[in-house]
């Protein structure tokens, strides 16, 4: 299994002294979490104290077996958010939008990523920006060489100009992906209700009117916070303000 795997990983990793590292934690929330012991093997995973893919995919994993759905949600998409390529951590997701689709006895369509749109779910920020620096260095020199070519035999650079139009369009391509994943990165918060259900206001209030009930894995994008309360949107572009308490933020 991967989590035996990776706790013996992080086993080789040393100890200072006899204070408790991160990697401590980590293997001893695999051993409660092998033990069939979830709460703590989540309780140790969290003095971890660490954003990794890795303490994240196992959390959901722990909280997927206790029938948490919600929380297991929130923590494979915060371990797809560092590494969005995983294939486990998104057939575990999968797995889990199924079974509390089915427990509310709705339909989930599995986000399928078109092929424009592949580049920017499925790389980071790094991998978008080491992408686009590699391509703006080939297209300087094979630039440099098409005119170097140029001048003494024009024929000669002539096959040169649809590489150089096809490189430099992927290079700006690139390039928006990693503009736009950074802008959504430091604009946009996503979250994930935790409780089984919430009512959601009108306004930041428990007075205001209620507009709708939303459920435990509900993904939402987080649009404002007030008195205690996150303005979330549903995919559906319903809109409303629910307790901060019942949503965690991705």
């Amino acid at each position: 299994m991967r989590c035996l795997m990776i706790a013996l990983a992080f086993a080789l990793l040393p100890s200072a002294g006899f204070a408790q590292t991160p990697a401590d934690f980590y293997n001893n929330g695999n051993r409660a979490f092998l033990a069939g012991d979830y709460d703590t093997a989540i309780k140790l995973y969290e003095q971890a104290g660490v954003e990794n893919s890795a303490v994240f995919y196992n959390t959901g994993n722990a909280w997927l077996l206790k029938g948490q759905t919600g929380e297991a949600i929130l923590y494979y998409r915060r371990a797809l958010r560092l590494t969005p390529r995983d294939r486990d951590i998104r057939h575990n997701l999968e797995q889990a939008r199924s079974l509390r689709e089915r427990k509310l006895e709705r339909k989930y369509n599995p986000e399928k990523p078109g092929f424009l749109s592949a580049p920017y779910r499925l790389l980071t920020i790094n991998e978008l920006a080491a992408g686009s620096l590699a391509l703006l260095t080939l297209f300087g020199v094979m630039l440099v060489f098409h005119l170097n070519r140029a001048k003494p035999k024009p024929s000669a650079s002539a096959g040169m100009k649809p590489a150089l139009t096809i490189t430099g369009a992927l290079c700006l391509l690139l390039l928006l992906f990693t503009g736009i994943k950074t802008y959504h990165h430091i604009e946009d918060k996503n979250g994930v209700i935790i409780d089984s259900e919430v009512s959601a206001f009108s306004e930041p209030s428990v007075n205001s009117p209620e507009v709708l009930k939303i459920h435990d894995g509900d993904e939402v994008i987080i649009a404002g916070t007030e008195n205690g309360f996150f303005k979330i949107i549903l995919p559906t572009g319903w809109t409303g303000w629910v307790p901060a308490t019942s949503l965690g933020i991705i």
